[in-house]
């Protein structure tokens, strides 16, 4: 299995401006209880990666009851709302208006423009080396136009389409989830699919990944990147970590549960990497403003006393040996 170090990510979230944040919360804190609370289809028993029916609660966030599975060690929620209730938060609700209205703004950053083209090549070169068709190009739950545009621009594809996510503002008022349009689609036809930052934020990945098994071509590839529990800052904060936030983050899985999920389907992982480069400067910038947070002795004297030279090689290390909590992954049909 391949794995890739070198920066690829977005993570604002953790780093901007404290005020920001604050607003956003005190917005969820209204807002889930009055969308969300006791809308409630059923609750998750076993693991959506290994499928494991062991689990210990560890925390509870905006009434959301995160649990660990004591097998593979992925972090999930126990409620599953329903489909209306959600489509309802996405659609109506102040903090998700907020949040998609600082992410449109965050999308015209140079950074956010230098990781399209880099993902526009990641997807290209991947095609080439587990040898892809090439006849349809899906992008599901689309956060990056300018990946579709620039890969129409390339015509490496004969056909190449995207979904807005309905989270998006220009599909706030269409409730068809992308999940939704997945099914929709003719079995094995499409060629390559990809899925940023969008595993994560699915309350039934299981069902996305059945999906996937369906309708890729033979030797089709998904490409894909999420947010992983294994990563050194989100094993650090815990809890307190910001990038865990109900609804938006509700399925973290270790490195050994995303291997789990696509396997028990029969997909293959060619690549899986954790080149993520932020995870010290998160942890480092959650302790500037939480002076008295309980972190182990070896990390704040590696943040405090050490140098740039020691904190590349770490993060070098994190990348290294997959424990960066950014992470991107090539499957095949």
């Amino acid at each position: 299995m391949k794995n890739v170090v070198t920066l690829d990510e977005i993570r604002e979230v953790e780093l901007r401006p404290q005020e920001q944040f604050a607003h956003y919360m005190s917005l969820l804190n209204k807002d889930i209880p009055y969308y969300l609370s006791n809308q409630y289809e059923e609750e998750r028993i076993a693991c959506p990666g290994c499928h494991a029916e062991g689990s210990t609660e560890v925390f509870m966030k905006l009434g959301f009851h995160y649990l660990a599975c004591n097998q593979c060690g992925s972090l999930y929620v126990r409620e599953i709302p329903t489909n209306e209730a959600l489509n309802r938060y996405y659609q109506e609700s102040p903090s998700h208006q907020f949040y998609v209205q600082e992410y449109l703004t965050r999308l015209e950053s140079k950074t956010h423009q230098e990781v399209f083209y880099r993902r526009v090549n990641w997807i290209l070169d991947a095609v080439v080396e587990y040898g892809a068709p090439r006849e349809f190009y899906l992008d599901l739950g689309t956060k990056y136009p300018a990946i579709l545009e620039q890969i129409i621009q390339e015509r490496f594809f004969e056909k190449a389409q995207y979904y807005s996510p309905f989270w998006m503002k220009e599909s706030l008022r269409n409730s068809v989830a992308p999940i939704e349009r997945l099914a929709n689609q003719t079995d094995h036809s499409i060629s390559v699919l990809s899925a940023f930052d969008y595993l994560d934020g699915i309350f039934r990945s299981e069902i996305f990944v059945q999906h996937v098994k369906r309708v890729l071509a033979p030797r089709g590839i998904l490409v894909l990147t999420t947010r992983t529990i294994s990563g050194f800052d989100l094993q650090i904060l815990g809890e307190h970590a910001k990038s865990i936030l109900p609804p938006n983050r509700v399925t973290l899985f270790s490195i050994e549960g995303l291997v789990a999920l696509f396997e028990n389907y029969g997909l293959t992982v060619r690549e899986l990497s954790t080149p993520g480069q932020l995870d010290l400067e998160v942890v480092a910038n959650f302790m500037r403003h939480n002076p008295q947070f309980d972190v182990p002795p070896f990390i704040r004297y590696l943040i405090e006393k050490r140098d740039q030279e020691a904190h590349q090689s770490f993060k070098a290390f994190l990348q290294q040996h997959r424990l960066s909590s950014h992470a991107r992954l090539v499957v095949q049909a």
